[in-house]
């Protein structure tokens, strides 16, 4: 028993949304419209904070709220099995849900535990929600797919999945076809202007300017063992922030692409914002594994500038982009 898989080569989502991504994929359709209100950004000044470390104030996952595969993709979340709190999971219901959604010509989308994922670098370190695929079974072993890790294939079996203890969720998607509608597009697309007009980002990124002046130490922001340092608070939250624009700037990309809208210098500007988080994130892993840099401060600030600028541009030009379509 086995569906065909068509991964998705892209950087540019989540644990859960390449997992939808995938599926989408597999299924034959689309699914650029998820990284709907997902170019956000906050930053809560240290004045206003206990702890001292620049990158805790840094929320990369703070964006409007709004489902983009619910509203642009018909996408319904069957949910066949929801661990209980204070409950050890009960294998029997969640093999034979698994066994359903299989049977059906469905992709299984396991919500689960990275501390018992094997194959992940928080095993038996970090307890974190991580989602896969299982798109086959073979005489008890899972044919899996994790999408988000390089689109690792592996065969296991049940037990070495730790399912027991790791399952929080069985879950398949079902689709709707549904064609993309301009007017609700454009709609989203404002609401997304609007939260990122109402959260002031360039002035949220202006704070962030000045704590770097005035507080910024590498020991103190990247600090731990080597595997830690790389995802210490500010290089992660950078990476996950870049990752989210990268999912935006795919879904302008695909809607310019269709001839239907125009965003073309909202495209261009929004890789320069990217480009310019990436320059931060690389200056402060080369830091880390090679030899200090004792400008390295003065080099974020003239960065953070170029970024302040950029987004700012980008707001601008998105909002007249909208309007024009």
């Amino acid at each position: 028993m086995e569906i065909t898989v068509k991964t998705v080569n892209e950087e540019a989502y989540d644990c859960y949304l390449i997992a939808i991504a995938t599926v989408l994929n597999s299924m034959d359709k689309d699914f650029h419209m998820i990284s709907t209100g997902y170019w956000g950004f906050e930053y809560i000044p240290l004045k206003e904070r206990e702890d001292r470390q620049i990158g805790n104030g840094i929320f990369p996952y703070e964006r409007r709220k709004v489902e983009g595969e619910k509203l642009f993709h018909g996408i319904d979340l069957n949910i066949h099995y929801k661990a209980s709190e204070g409950q050890s999971n009960q294998g029997h219901l969640v093999k034979d849900c698994i066994e359903t959604i299989l049977n059906d010509n469905r992709i299984v989308i396991i919500v689960s535990d990275a501390y018992w994922c094997s194959w992940s670098t928080y095993y038996k370190k970090k307890h974190y929600r991580h989602c896969y695929l299982i798109y086959g079974a073979d005489n008890e072993i899972y044919k899996c797919l994790d999408p988000y890790v390089n689109n690792l294939f592996f065969n296991e079996s049940y037990e070495k999945l730790n399912l027991d203890k790791a399952c929080k969720y069985v879950i398949d998607i079902s689709s709707e076809d549904r064609e993309l509608n301009k007017i609700k597009v454009l709609d989203a697309l404002k609401k997304d202007h609007e939260y990122i007009q109402k959260h002031e980002i360039s002035r949220q990124i202006q704070w962030l300017i000045q704590d770097v002046d005035k507080y910024f130490d590498f020991e103190n922001e990247i600090n731990g063992e080597l595997d830690q340092k790389v995802i210490s608070p500010l290089v992660e939250n950078i990476r996950i922030l870049i990752r989210n624009r990268q999912g935006y700037l795919l879904m302008l990309k695909y809607l310019n692409e269709l001839g239907h809208f125009k965003f073309g210098d909202s495209v261009d500007l929004a890789k320069q914002c990217i480009n310019n988080w990436k320059k931060i994130r690389f200056m402060l892993i080369k830091n880390i594994y090679h030899s200090k840099q004792k400008n390295i401060k003065t080099m974020m600030l003239t960065i953070l500038e170029s970024i302040r600028e950029s987004e700012q541009s980008f707001s601008d030009t998105f909002f007249k982009e909208i309007n024009s379509n």
